[in-house]
C-alpha cells in the first residue's frame, strides 16, 4: 500500500474516488485526535442501585431513572415504580433481584406500555435486565419492551360425567401435570400431611384458556364453573385455600366465546362448533401466586382445578382441556 493510503485512525481517510471510507472503530466509538475518550465517558449509565417500590398501583409516587434500576427489596404492599418522564428516543433498563414480581407503570394517567393506555409491565424476579424505549413525548409518553418468553402447561383432557338433579364437584387436577390427594382432597378439604407440590416460585401465570364441549343448552339455568384453586400452609398445622380465576360458562350472560362455526358431533366433543370456550389474560393472578410465596417455611402451595356443576346441568360427561401460559 502506498504512503497516501496508509490506515490514520486520527485523520479523516479518502478513497481514490474522494469517497469516505467507512469510520474505524475508534471513530464508531466516538474516539478522535480532539476527543480521545470523553464520548465514551458520556455513554456510561447512571446505576440506581436501590430503586425503591412504593405501593401497588400508577399513584404510586417512586420514579425509576433513565439507566439501569436494579430493585432488591419488594413487599406484598409496596412492588410498584413509575418510568421516568418521557423522552422520545432514550431508554432505560430494570434489574428485579427482589423476592416478588415488581409493577412498572408509565411516568402519568394516560400513558402507554405496549399500546395499552394505563398498563402496565411486570418484571420477574430473575436478575434478567429488561429494557424500556420511549418512542412519544411529552407529558404521558408512549413506551415498548420485551416482556419475558412464556411456557406452557397443557393439562389433558378432563372428563366429568354429570347426572341431571344432583350438583357435581371435582377436585384433584394438579397444574402441573401430578395428580395428588396432598393439600386439597377429593372434597375440597385441606390436607397438611404429606409431600406438598411447590410451584418453584417465582413463576407467574399471564393466561388462562378453558375449552369444553358445554353447549349453552346444557345450562338453561345455572352456572358450570371451572376454577384454578390454591391451597398453602400459613403455618406448621394450618393452611388454607382459594379461587384464583373463575370461568362461568352458562346461558344467560355469557361472557366467554363460542367456538367458530364447523362440526358438531354427537355427542359434542372439545372445540366443535357453538360449543363454549373462555381465556383471561393481562396478568390475572401473578400477584397472588407470588405473595403466597413470602411466608418462609410455609410458603409451598398446591395447585389444582376446581370443576363445579349445578344440579341443574344437563346429564351429560363433560370434558375441559386448559391451557396455561406463565414465566
Amino acid at each position: 500500500m502506498s504512503k497516501e493510503y496508509e490506515p490514520n485512525y486520527n485523520t479523516k481517510r479518502r478513497l481514490p474516488n474522494n469517497e469516505d471510507f467507512l469510520p474505524s472503530l475508534s471513530e464508531a466509538n466516538g474516539l478522535s485526535a480532539n476527543n480521545p475518550v470523553a464520548t465514551i465517558a458520556d455513554t456510561k449509565q447512571t446505576i440506581n442501585d436501590n430503586l425503591i417500590l412504593e405501593g401497588t398501583t400508577n399513584a404510586s409516587t417512586s420514579q425509576a431513572i433513565y439507566g439501569v434500576n436494579i430493585i432488591t427489596t419488594s413487599t406484598v404492599a409496596d412492588l410498584a415504580t413509575r418510568l421516568p418522564e418521557p423522552v422520545t428516543g432514550r431508554s432505560t433498563v430494570f434489574v428485579n433481584n427482589s423476592s416478588l414480581p415488581i409493577l412498572i407503570f408509565p411516568a402519568a394517567v394516560g400513558g402507554e406500555i405496549n399500546g395499552v393506555v394505563d398498563g402496565y409491565a411486570e418484571i420477574p424476579p430473575d436478575g434478567r435486565a429488561y429494557t424500556f424505549y420511549c418512542t412519544r413525548n411529552p407529558v404521558t409518553g408512549a413506551w415498548t419492551w420485551s416482556p419475558p418468553a412464556t411456557a406452557q402447561i397443557n393439562i389433558p383432557e378432563i372428563s366429568i360425567a354429570h347426572t341431571n338433579g344432583v350438583a357435581t364437584n371435582n377436585y384433584g387436577v394438579n397444574t402441573f401435570g401430578t395428580v395428588s390427594s396432598v393439600g386439597v382432597d377429593g372434597s375440597g378439604n385441606m390436607v397438611l400431611g404429606g409431600e406438598w407440590v411447590s410451584e418453584n416460585d417465582p413463576t407467574t401465570l399471564t393466561k388462562i384458556k378453558v375449552y369444553t364441549n358445554i353447549l349453552q343448552s346444557d345450562v338453561p339455568t345455572g352456572t358450570i364453573t371451572v376454577a384454578l384453586l390454591t391451597a398453602y400452609k400459613t403455618g406448621a398445622s394450618s393452611a388454607t385455600s382459594g379461587q384464583r380465576n373463575t370461568f362461568s360458562f352458562k346461558t344467560a350472560g355469557y361472557s366467554g366465546s363460542f367456538a367458530p362455526v364447523g362440526s358438531l358431533s354427537s355427542p359434542p366433543i372439545v372445540g366443535d362448533t357453538d360449543t363454549l370456550y373462555d381465556t383471561q389474560s393481562g396478568n390475572p393472578v401473578s400477584v397472588e401466586f407470588t405473595q403466597l410465596g413470602t411466608g418462609g417455611a410455609f410458603s409451598r402451595y398446591y395447585y389444582q382445578i376446581g370443576i363445579f356443576m349445578p344440579a341443574s346441568a344437563a346429564t351429560k360427561t363433560y370434558k375441559f382441556i386448559i391451557n396455561l401460559e406463565y414465566f
